[in-house]
């Protein structure tokens, strides 16, 4: 008897083993896999060879489901369905076999993100760094890590970024991977050169680029990160900064219109209008962002100035005027966006709580009309009640409305002065030149007075109050109370505080404000300093920091 039970416990326990999931034993599959890394067109030829690979086993039919998509993936070719890697997916779930999981979340992700599902790309990225953390599989959690920086540095979420950009890092190093490390240094570069940090913050890790790519014979890479570098140290040595864009330019293809762009600016700068003119032609055959542009157009101005050629020269001058209120709109609009998905849960968290009054309310309703029934006073008492509270309840919408009048009266009457402002500036310039188009005994002023023109394109202290009143009504007052708690703090702090809290860069902070980058840092020590906080600490978060806090911080 015993042994009966013996045996239907094995068997029951064999039964069971053998509906679990497992990895493939045909051989075909596991050749593919094995060129995978190296040689993904081989592992895909090697794959479509299998006739009806739909008619294989579960486990090999998963097994081709996941190598197959992923020497698609890696061969770049197109990918127009998810359909594939989900059956990996779904025969992987729930088992041990936690990196042909992990690859497959990874792999559900990548097409995801291909299809611009980003919410669902995040979602299957962090579980395929799950399971694969039970695995030495570190190149795909570097991997999976760089996509999640990318993406959180995409919406705006900067710590996240960071996070998992450094961890891309820690686990390329774990698995020794130098051709990925080269991808590794560049991401957190490019992210401090975005985050506004100091130059060399970003150069370090670009040169930690630029070494190893030289060291895994990875050419674009290197002249790419060879670029980076150009891009960052123009501020402080413009000819060198233009020798590494050159070097850039001649040997790389990625960034084509930034390069030209920022060529045909520098050699203006250094004087050299003829290498300044082909990079604009080269430029004018590619297309451009309205950075871009706004560089264009400050170069075409210099050009026309060094030719005497005047007219043309403002006409470029008042286009790159206009170009760069765009690009502060923009940013505006992007922090804007930025916050209002930060309250998107607070609103979930309203239309839940309006939800449950309004169930009060049906509730109290009902015990009305049934006190109604019982007594035509208390019915003639309770629409008594009705009628004040919406006598009321109108009187305080009449005020509402006329207060909300009264505010967007005041604020059409700001943005009033502000373009009045600014049409009396494009009045005083066109004087200005009109005068020394006239007046030939000005003629050896017409550059110097050009000049002043050309430094009116950036923003002026007045237009300056309209922006930074605007943040501080998106902060809910907090820049008043920073002013107010920090007596020291200048008018100048406040807008370099203004542009932190907007994510503006470093680069175009300097633009916006008409300053080298090397005074806008002696200008953030100088806050750090008004703050009481220490030169460690990190601007930009104990900011945010106040901004998040319920009242004013020590």
């Amino acid at each position: 008897m015993k042994k009966n039970n013996f045996l239907i416990l094995w068997t029951l326990t064999l039964l069971l083993s053998s509906c679990g999931a497992r990895y493939t034993n045909n051989s075909v599959i596991l050749q593919a896999e094995a060129l995978m890394n190296n040689y993904p067109d081989s592992a895909y030829k090697l794959l479509t060879s299998i006739p009806n690979p739909e008619k294989l086993s579960r486990a090999d039919y998963a097994a081709w489901c996941l190598q197959y998509t992923h020497a698609q993936y890696k061969s770049y070719k197109d990918i127009t369905s998810d359909s594939i890697i989900s059956i990996a997916v779904n025969y992987y779930d729930n088992s041990k076999l936690y990196k042909y999981s992990g690859t497959a979340y990874y792999l559900s992700g990548a097409i995801a993100y291909l299809a611009q599902e980003y919410k669902k790309g995040v979602s299957d990225m962090k579980k395929a760094i799950d399971l694969l953390e039970h695995t030495d599989e570190y190149d795909l959690i570097g991997l999976a890590s760089i996509n999640l920086s990318y993406q959180y540095q995409r919406e705006g979420y900067i710590q996240n970024a960071r996070k998992y950009i450094f961890q891309s890092l820690k686990n390329f190093t774990a698995s020794g991977n130098k051709k990925y490390l080269v991808y590794s240094y560049q991401k957190i570069g490019d992210f401090y050169s975005i985050a506004g940090y100091p130059p060399d913050s970003s150069c370090l890790y670009f040169q930690k680029a630029v070494d190893l790519a030289k060291e895994v014979g990875d050419s674009s890479s290197y002249y790419i990160n060879i670029g980076n570098i150009g891009f960052e140290i123009y501020a402080k040595d413009p000819r060198d900064a233009t020798n590494k864009i050159l070097t850039a330019y001649k040997h790389s293809s990625t960034f084509k219109s930034s390069y030209t762009a920022f060529l045909a600016y520098t050699y203006t700068v250094l004087n050299k209008p003829d290498s300044a003119e082909y990079f604009l032609k080269e430029a004018e055959k590619l297309q451009t962002n309205t950075s871009e542009q706004h560089l264009l157009k400050i170069s075409k101005a210099r050009i026309h100035s060094q030719k005497k050629q005047y007219d043309l020269a403002y006409n470029e001058i008042t286009d790159a005027y206009l170009l760069n209120e765009k690009i502060l709109t923009d940013r505006i609009k992007s922090q804007i966006y930025s916050i209002d998905k930060q309250y998107d849960f607070t609103e979930k968290e309203k239309e839940n709580a309006t939800l449950k009054i309004a169930n009060k309310n049906k509730l109290l309703l009902i015990g009305g009309l049934t006190m109604m029934v019982i007594s035509a006073l208390i019915f003639l008492l309770y629409i008594r009640g009705i009628h004040r509270k919406k006598q009321a309840e109108l009187e305080l919408r009449n005020k509402k409305t006329e207060y909300e009048l009264k505010i967007k009266a005041q604020e059409a009457k700001n943005k009033y002065d502000l373009l009045k402002q600014k049409l009396q500036q494009r009045i005083e310039i066109s004087l200005q030149f009109r005068k020394i188009q006239n007046n030939p005994t000005l003629n050896q002023k017409k550059e110097e007075i050009l000049d002043d023109i050309i430094r009116k394109v950036i923003l002026q202290k007045d237009e300056w109050d309209y922006y930074e009143n605007e943040v501080n009504s998106l902060l809910n007052n907090k820049l008043n109370e920073l002013r107010e708690h920090y007596k020291n703090l200048t008018k100048a702090d406040m807008i370099v505080i203004a542009l932190i809290y907007m994510d503006v860069s470093t680069t175009d902070t300097c633009t916006l404000m008409n300053m080298n980058k090397e005074t806008l840092y002696t200008r953030r020590k100088r806050i750090k300093k008004h703050l009481n906080i220490s030169e460690d600490t990190e601007i930009e978060a104990w900011l945010h920091a106040y901004a998040n806090a319920p009242s004013s911080m020590s």
